[in-house]
């Protein structure tokens, strides 16, 4: 054999391991941009209200909107951070300025200066769709992408970004992605248990672990 010959045998069985590693292994659970922030940043915590993307459309939507925020807050109190209230803070926005909870540089002087906060937390709700049918069987599968982007107070400069986007698939079609998800991939999940197991990865991926 040839020195291209022997380059092309080698080459081969590389690719071919590339290719068997991407199907085995999945994406990572939570897409990051930036490592998580220094503890002493996250001192203090203002969340700004929760936005939804065009795709939330119906009232079970909505409220899965709420959901995934009030999610967000009660996991980020568990790990015995201080979080400012969201309807206060909400509050403080609209007395600023009618438009202030959609511009995050003036809800991150307001959370600095009003709240003292350290950090301002922006969430997006992009997808929230309900799983048709049971544990057993399932017509749609449960599916919740959202994003959270944390930002330093007062500049609002972004200190981490994290977006969660999964959608429950059969095990058949790839086990190592559906068996992490509650439950092993063994039953089809709700939408508040995909959006609970999603929130909880993405606050662990932003503080550096569980």
């Amino acid at each position: 054999m040839n020195y291209a010959g022997r380059i092309r045998g080698l080459c081969f069985p590389s690719v071919l391991l590339l290719l068997l590693i991407a199907c085995v292994v999945p994406e990572p659970i939570v897409a990051q941009q930036h490592g998580p922030p220094a503890r002493e940043m996250l001192r203090r915590v203002a969340i700004l209200p929760f936005s939804a993307g065009p795709a939330i459309v119906e009232s079970a939507e909505e409220r899965g909107v709420a959901e995934i925020q009030a999610l967000v807050v009660e996991h980020l109190r568990s790990r015995n951070l201080s979080v400012i209230d969201v309807t206060e803070f909400g509050a403080a926005l609209a007395d600023r300025n009618e438009d202030a909870p959609y511009d995050v540089r003036v809800a991150a002087g307001v959370a600095s200066e009003q709240f003292e906060a350290t950090a301002l937390l922006v969430g997006h709700v992009v997808r929230y769709r309900e799983r048709v049918g049971n544990t057993r069987m399932s017509s749609q599968p449960a599916s919740v992408a959202f994003e959270l982007v944390l930002r330093r107070t007062p500049t609002g400069a972004i200190l981490w970004r994290g977006r969660f986007d999964e959608t429950q698939r059969p095990l058949t079609e790839g086990p190592a992605r559906a068996s992490r998800l509650p439950g092993g991939g063994l039953r089809w999940i709700t939408a508040t248990q995909l959006a609970t197991w999603g929130v909880e990865e993405t606050v662990n991926a932003m503080l550096g672990g569980p």
